[in-house]
């Protein structure tokens, strides 16, 4: 009797955990052109939908993608290591270009607790695309304070497995290059 309470707590804990931190936001269809458009996709596929993924650049927290949502975020041009983070961390990591746009899909894994995450660099040719732009709720962190304390909640451990990633400690992860650039929305209304 006892066995089966804790494992509907558990269940239900699950599927309440939804996130807290977040809110939905509108589209960018117009980001800086000295920027890149990285946009973090989470379709809902029902495996793991209670699940979030946290995700990072570097050591700055971006959000958190749960199930039907995304997250865009505008960030510097240059070297970028993107990780999510669930039971596991898993990374995307690349050389972003100004102007231009990247989609990165969270895919979930069966995992030993709750789910493992892999992150994909969606290619320039992915038709999936224009389905998440339509699909996806777009969210972003409520506030700059909350934000900032998840971030430092978390930032050791971040800390530690960018230094394996740099350390060459990690041998598998999504790269992003120019194979993976997608054109910006705005440029796309202008040719229709």
């Amino acid at each position: 009797m006892r066995k089966n309470i804790f494992l509907t707590m558990v269940v239900v804990s699950l599927f309440f955990s939804g996130c807290t931190i977040m809110k939905d936001t509108s589209l960018i269809s117009k980001p800086s052109k000295k920027k890149a458009l990285v946009n973090f996709v989470r379709p809902s596929v029902f495996f793991a939908d209670g699940i979030d993924v946290d995700i990072w650049d570097g050591t700055r927290y971006i959000g958190s993608l749960s199930a039907g949502s995304m997250i865009q975020t505008e960030v510097e041009v240059g070297k970028h290591l993107f990780l999510g983070n669930t039971e596991n961390f898993s990374y995307a990591y690349g050389d972003l270009l100004a102007g231009k746009q990247y989609f990165i899909k969270a895919n979930m894994f069966p995992g030993f607790w709750k789910a493992r995450v892999a992150l994909g660099v969606a290619k320039s040719d992915d038709k999936r695309v224009d389905e998440w732009l339509d699909e996806l709720t777009p969210m972003v962190v409520k506030s700059e304070k909350d934000r900032k304390e998840f971030e430092m909640e978390r930032k050791k451990g971040v800390e530690e497995k960018i230094a394996d990633f740099e350390e060459g400690k990690v041998s598998r992860f999504a790269t992003i290059s120019s194979k993976n650039i997608h054109p910006i929305l705005s440029e796309i209304d202008k040719k229709e």
